[in-house]
């Protein structure tokens, strides 16, 4: 079972916005690594991360023989 997170708890205990910044920019990187996933069930609705559970490869990355 994975723990989900609130996306505005992640923020509220920021303080400052470089810190905020900081903290998007990492998520960013954990969605292209397959880390975690973002969920929002509807429009204007609560935005939830969640850890995926897998260990892929980032997406777009390749492996070259060579």
């Amino acid at each position: 079972m994975n723990k989900k997170i609130n996306f505005n708890d992640l923020f509220s205990k920021s303080s400052s916005v470089s810190e905020m910044i900081v903290i998007f920019l990492a998520m960013l990187d954990l969605v292209k690594t397959n880390l975690i996933i973002i969920l929002q069930e509807k429009p204007e609705g609560d935005i939830w991360i969640e850890a995926s559970g897998k260990k892929n490869k980032p997406v777009g990355t390749t492996i070259e023989n060579p």
